[in-house]
């Protein structure tokens, strides 16, 4: 990696707050921002793989492949989210997931990035910070957000029962809807 930071955040607690922290605190001559979550293991030339796809121009922000390595319900929703909900919705909108995504930076500042979300969470009533998939609607107002089939990583996902997922998903599908209708893609 050309350059690693660890930003200490003081102040406001949550992960949009971190990730803004994070983005701003990027030096002026940093072009892409990768990012990815404290409890995520890479994969060999992940980053590579992850921002390959900005050759293109066009290209804003890229997410890759996230897996869980302690749950098959969230295996289960990887693959969907990947590849059957494009399929089904035929809307071809990718969306990345926080814990392996790149964007340009000068795209994130251009939109505003995550200054807005706190506000919004607020107003719209969400459940979750949902700011993976905020910043990727948001940036893909400005360009392409594709995804990085080949740029893989695994993590953990939360301990829940089988009925705290259930529930955890009608939240998460309830504030996904939110943030669709907030960007008028109903």
């Amino acid at each position: 990696f050309r350059e690693v930071k660890t930003v200490v955040l003081n102040g406001p607690t949550g992960v949009a707050y971190a990730r803004a922290k994070a983005h701003e605190s990027v030096s002026p001559e940093i072009e892409i921002i990768a990012a990815t979550d404290g409890d995520t293991f890479l994969t060999k030339k992940w980053l590579e793989k992850l921002t390959k796809p900005f050759e293109n121009e066009r290209v804003v922000a890229t997410g890759g492949i996230v897996y869980f390595s302690n749950s098959i319900y969230a295996n289960l929703m990887t693959l969907s989210f990947f590849f059957l909900d494009p399929l089904l919705k035929m809307n071809h909108l990718f969306y990345f997931w926080g814990a392996s995504h790149a964007f340009r930076k000068s795209v994130y500042e251009k939109s505003g990035g995550l200054e807005k979300l706190p506000e919004i969470k607020e107003e719209l009533g969400l459940h979750y910070w949902v700011d993976d998939l905020y910043l990727s609607l948001l940036l893909g107002k400005i360009g392409k957000v594709l995804p990085a089939k080949n740029s893989v990583v695994w993590t953990m996902a939360p301990k829940l029962s089988a009925r705290q997922w259930l529930q955890r998903g009608a939240w998460q599908d309830e504030d996904r809807a939110k943030i669709f209708k907030y960007f008028g893609l109903e």
